[in-house]
């Protein structure tokens, strides 16, 4: 009977590791996704998509510099009650005052934000959805993609489209830009000068042998590079583009910055966060002082959602609908359409052109809409549940033409 008893406990252990196994594999490469995504078709590109490169694009006359803000996992959510977001008081509010103050589009009557879509709810995904108008899906996996020589090959950015329009892109980031393949897709797309943390080393703005204090260097150090580069890009004669990617709220957890001041009454995250807000709040109001500015349009973006709810959003019920941060300052264009939108990461890519100035035939671009323009977006017309499930099926005309440019 013992041996009997031994016997079957080590098939029972076999069968339980072999489980483990096949979750911990799924969780890693996604095959129930991956298998869900090769075995169903979408038509949704051949539908909706509407290719920038053919798309009648025409910019004002006196072409406005622009600053691009994404900052790591940033949502609408860290509002007060009062103004729209899920806090009994407002972990950012310096962001929620320049939300207020600016244009904020939003889900309700109240400051709001978007939704981030399948494909763009981690950083490289996030940023070809805010640039390109579609997400990064399908392929080895979300932070793989630099083992391939080219990302999206055939998808046109709003980085391309300034490059042609006699701009000049910057990208500046904390951490390693190899990550995720964001050099690759950057350099592909707008022919960016890259600032990360390897080039803050070879120009030693930090030392060689810098420690790592998160991801790459602070936000602290980010800002204050910020700050000495638009000087000298300002003084050049062309327009530019300086983006910029933070990353002290990184879950899990953030890093809380030493000169940070600590609220007791919040969590270590929170902290986080409201030393963020603050940092941000005072890079804006030393951009507002810069002879640039007058010519100049900020936005400022949350990535994605923050993809840990410990910490910030424990008490948060189940159903509540979490959204991603928005601001657009100084802008040369105005709209009524600011309340009760239905929108997602793909829609902030026209709407940045416009927030330039610059006139879009259709009002759309790859599967965002122009905000600005009262149209309806995709999520308006089509509804979020079905965009997710069409993203996720398989798509001939994202796979063939748009990934590997074979069209």
């Amino acid at each position: 009977p013992l041996n009997k008893f031994i016997y079957k406990l080590r098939w029972l252990i076999v069968i339980i590791l072999v489980l483990f196994g096949l979750f911990k594999l799924n969780a890693s490469f996604s095959i129930m996704r991956s298998f869900q995504y090769n075995n169903n078709i979408s038509d949704i590109y051949e539908k909706y998509y509407v290719n920038p490169k053919k798309a009648q694009i025409n910019f004002p006359s006196n072409k406005r510099n622009l600053i691009y803000i994404m900052v790591e996992s940033l949502e609408a959510t860290d509002f007060s009650y009062n103004q729209g977001g899920f806090k009994y008081k407002s972990i950012i509010p310096e962001l929620e005052e320049i939300a207020n103050r600016n244009t904020n589009f939003s889900h309700g009557y109240k400051l709001g934000g978007f939704y981030d879509v399948l494909g763009t709810g981690f950083t490289a995904g996030a940023i070809i959805g805010h640039t390109s108008g579609i997400p990064l899906i399908g392929g080895i996996g979300n932070n793989n993609y630099n083992k391939y020589e080219s990302i999206l090959k055939n998808a046109y950015s709003i980085g391309e489209i300034l490059a042609d329009s006699g701009y000049k892109n910057y990208f500046m980031m904390g951490s390693d830009k190899n990550f995720g393949g964001r050099g690759k897709y950057l350099s592909l797309h707008g022919n960016y000068e890259i600032f990360d943390f390897n080039t803050a080393k070879d120009l030693n703005y930090i030392p060689k042998d810098y420690e790592i204090k998160w991801w790459g260097f602070e936000d602290k150090k980010l800002y204050q590079f910020a700050k000495e580069k638009l000087i000298k890009i300002s003084k050049k004669d062309e327009p530019f583009n300086f983006t910029m990617l933070t990353v002290d709220t990184h879950p899990i957890d953030g890093y809380l910055d030493e000169t940070c001041m600590v609220d007791n009454s919040l969590t270590q995250y929170e902290n986080v966060f409201a030393c963020g807000s603050k940092m941000l709040n005072e890079f804006i109001a030393w951009i507002e002082k810069q002879k640039f500015y007058d010519n100049t349009t900020i936005v400022i973006v949350g990535d994605h959602l923050n993809m840990i709810k410990k910490g910030i959003y424990e008490d948060m019920p189940q159903n509540y609908n979490r959204k991603i941060y928005n601001a657009f300052i100084n802008l040369s264009v105005n709209t009524k359409c600011t309340n009760n939108r239905e929108f997602n990461t793909f829609d902030i890519y026209p709407t940045t052109l416009a927030a330039l100035g610059v006139k879009i035939e259709g009002e759309r671009l790859a599967l965002g809409t122009n905000l600005f323009s009262c149209q309806d977006t995709l999520t308006e017309e089509l509804g979020l549940a079905y965009l997710n499930t069409e993203l996720l099926k398989k798509s001939n005309y994202y796979n063939n033409c748009l990934f590997f440019g074979k069209c």
